[in-house]
């Protein structure tokens, strides 16, 4: 898709704005846009884009969990510039040794420096 910066922006442009997913795919559609392998912008394909930009679209919906001194694997893949899958894959793998915290069932890491030290030489080899 040549032009998926351009709709990126105006999509988070007018998530921005607070307007719903319909109402954006309606409007990147009749812009011209589409999704992959349609021939119209999905409501979907909105929501995915939104969502990975962190915008959510009303106070009820999750929000990302913030633990004093420690990082969930969302937080430390985006420190690290890297996709939550690598740090999940290696922790069901067992090269991660970690346990879920009893309170809150996430992974917590300690935010420390040393621990995204550790994972970046881990990810080098």
């Amino acid at each position: 898709m040549s032009h998926y910066p351009e709709m990126e922006a105006r999509l988070l442009e007018l998530a921005r704005a607070g307007q719903d997913d319909a109402a954006i795919a309606a409007e990147l559609s009749a812009a011209g846009f589409r999704s992959p392998m349609h021939s119209a912008v999905r409501p979907s394909t909105v929501r995915a884009i939104r969502l990975r930009h962190g915008l959510l679209q009303t106070k009820s919906q999750s929000h990302p969990r913030r633990v004093q001194g420690r990082l969930t694997v969302s937080q430390l893949a985006g420190q690290l510039g890297i996709r939550p899958h690598w740090i999940y894959d290696r922790i069901h793998i067992g090269l991660i040794a970690i346990t879920r915290d009893a309170s809150s069932g996430l992974y917590l890491f300690p935010d420390l420096p040393s621990t995204l030290t550790g994972l970046q030489k881990h990810r080098a080899g």
